[in-house]
């Protein structure tokens, strides 16, 4: 049976407590390096949609960086707009001529189409600096780059070749000759007045005469008016024709516009990990101490579309690559607190369903993957019995082993063998696993005093932590840590009924569902084993008040928490990624199949498959 994940209709509202400022999410980031950013979030979709505005610290008005290659987008678009204004079509050649010494010289010629492409394509310096001596310094300064264009801060004056036949001396001058299909021919000639725009407009870096100058919200407001074209309003539309901006967008018949990743995916390298199957719309600009990207991004999956300016002062591309990867997992959290419903975490599959795997009228708990015997296991509790069942193929399932006394949680052990947490019988229990079932029984702890030990986790330094939730009185609930030299030490007794626990992949920190409270804690475990004072890690304001139960954990430190409506997907700094609806109650999870890629979800009643990208933490890397 396979059951789609998207049908499943709930009801959700949005949280209570919203994320951080864009500050606090980029403060961290390269805090040597100055830096800058603005983002604007579509928060409604349809002919009119919403934008919400955010910007880090002072970059709204702030031109204190060099825009370098972003600022050709600039360029491309007023080029076309002064095409519109001559009556020309994009389909003519530009002969370019500059007057020296009393006569004019023949530089260059080349198609609008084509330099439009190259300056996405590959940022070619040529042809941006080619455009900007179409337009002119003195036009594109007085009749594009203005206030009510939505740049009252953004100056171009200085092409960005240095020699002929392509260079831009301003105080030539320059005559254009455009040649159409039709073989009608339009000149136009302008010289620079000498005003010097850059400095009018507070440029501070490289020169305030020759200086290009721009701030990341004028970036992300010339992206906008590109992007969002159709549905704004007339007085904020560039004066474009539907075929220009497709042509800087998407590119035609081989030619480039914004939809590439060809020159300088900064952001997207960070953004792909967030967003896997968004399109991307894009220009970066990378010189030897800025760096800068301008980008569209249009996630159909999750519903989530966002433009992102941002620059930082260094040539190491590393720094704006990590502040997009955080801006997008901000704005993943935001998406996924508010979304009716969430929306499915980027670690599954596309188009990937839960397959039901097992079915019967128990409740089952406790899956493992064992990679040796390449089967999983998991408990089953009935009315008089309770079982460790090892799946043996879709449908069919045989007893490992049976009577286990309330064998809840499992887990694999460093040494292969399965880690059990024994809930009526107050012990830990290890076993080897064997072909037909368990070759021995270990008993690891026991203590009658316990409640009903739940679930067991195994760090990598070989300490096992174990919950012994108190689910009647929650007086005496807590967790342990028994140590590899047999010692057991309470760690936790902060929490109403502790349920599930996992260990982040580097054993520095444990997390822990508290099914009282219904949300998850995260406690950093000290260097000795003991643990230290815990933190509410994740509470999504959900009507659904299902437990949280078990948990695990993938090989990019991403958690797979059940309760509350299924399996919640976290990223380890706490961002929402999403959730993988379950309609019956999901008491626990774990990565298994051949390449660790399958996500198996134990229920009640059911068991469930679901392929992911993500590989489990256990995992070698086999790619």
């Amino acid at each position: 049976m396979v059951h789609t994940l998207l049908t499943i209709a709930v009801t959700w509202v949005s949280c209570l407590a919203q994320p951080g400022t864009l500050d606090d999410v980029l403060a961290d980031v390269s805090p040597e390096v100055a830096k800058w950013a603005s983002v604007v979030v579509v928060t409604n979709d349809g002919a009119s949609p919403g934008f919400e505005w955010h910007h880090y610290r002072n970059s709204a008005e702030a031109v204190n960086f060099w825009p370098a290659s972003v600022i050709k987008v600039y360029a491309v678009v007023a080029a076309l707009e002064y095409l519109n204004e001559l009556d020309v079509g994009l389909d003519c050649t530009l002969v370019f001529d500059r007057n020296t010494d009393g006569r004019w010289v023949l530089d260059s010629a080349r198609t609008m189409r084509e330099m439009i492409s190259e300056v996405f394509r590959r940022s070619s310096n040529e042809d941006y600096t080619l455009l900007l001596r179409f337009v002119g310094v003195d036009r594109i300064n007085t009749s594009f780059l203005i206030p009510e264009r939505g740049f009252p801060h953004s100056a171009l004056m200085r092409g960005y070749v240095r020699g002929r036949p392509y260079e831009y001396v301003r105080e030539e001058p320059q005559r254009i000759t455009i040649h159409t299909p039709g073989g009608q021919t339009k000149v136009v000639e302008h010289q620079w007045s000498g005003t010097s725009y850059a400095e009018q407009r507070g440029a501070t870096v490289i020169s305030k005469t020759t200086g290009n100058c721009t701030s990341t919200r004028e970036m992300a407001e010339c992206l906008r008016r590109i992007m969002f074209h159709e549905q704004l309003p007339p007085r904020e539309r560039y004066r474009l024709t539907d075929e220009q901006l497709q042509l800087i967008r998407d590119g035609v018949d081989g030619l480039t516009g914004l939809d590439n990743r060809l020159a300088g995916p900064y952001v997207w390298n960070g953004v792909k990990t967030v967003f896997p199957d968004a399109r991307y719309f894009h220009k970066a600009g990378l010189i030897s101490n800025y760096s800068l990207d301008l980008s569209h991004v249009d996630d159909e999956v999750s519903g989530t579309r966002f433009i992102l300016a941002v620059a930082a002062e260094t040539g190491k591309t590393a720094t704006v690559t990590e502040m997009a990867r955080r801006i997008a997992l901000w704005i993943r959290d935001r998406r996924c607190r508010s979304a009716e419903p969430p929306p499915l975490p980027p670690t599954v599959e596309p188009k990937a369903t839960l397959v039901e795997v097992y079915a019967d009228d128990r409740f089952f708990e406790g899956p493992v993957w064992d990679p040796h015997t390449g089967k999983l296991y998991f408990t089953a509790f009935g009315k008089d019995n309770q079982q460790v069942l090892r799946l043996e193929s879709p449908g069919s399932a045989t007893v490992w082993l049976d009577g286990t006394e309330g064998i809840n949680g499992m887990y694999l052990a460093a040494d292969g063998g399965l880690l059990c947490a024994q809930a009526y019988g107050h012990r830990v229990l290890g076993y080897p696993i064997g072909a037909d079932g368990p070759a021995r029984e270990t008993i690891l702890a026991t203590d009658t005093s316990w409640n009903q030990p739940n679930d067991i986790c195994q760090a990598p330094s070989g300490d096992i932590y174990f919950t012994d939730p108190d689910f009647k009185e929650r007086k005496t609930s807590a967790v342990y840590r028994l140590a590899p030299d047999g010692d057991v030490s309470k760690v936790i007794d902060d929490m109403a009924v502790p349920n599930g626990l996992i260990t982040s992949n580097d054993g520095k920190t444990l997390y822990v569902a508290d099914s009282y409270r219904k949300h998850w804690r995260a406690y950093p475990i000290h260097a000795d084993g003991s643990v230290g004072k815990g933190r509410i890690f994740f509470e999504p304001d959900v009507p659904d008040r299902s437990d949280p139960d078990g948990m695990t954990v993938d090989a990019d430190h991403n958690l797979y928490f059940t309760g509350r409506g299924g399996v919640w997907v976290v990223h380890a700094d706490g961002a929402c990624l999403g959730l993988i609806p379950v309609a019956e109650f999901c008491s626990n999870v774990t990565f298994g199949g051949a390449d660790g890629k399958t996500l198996y979800l134990t229920c009640k009643g059911k068991v469930y498959s679901l392929a992911m990208r993500s590989r489990g933490g256990q995992f070698p890397s086999t790619e």
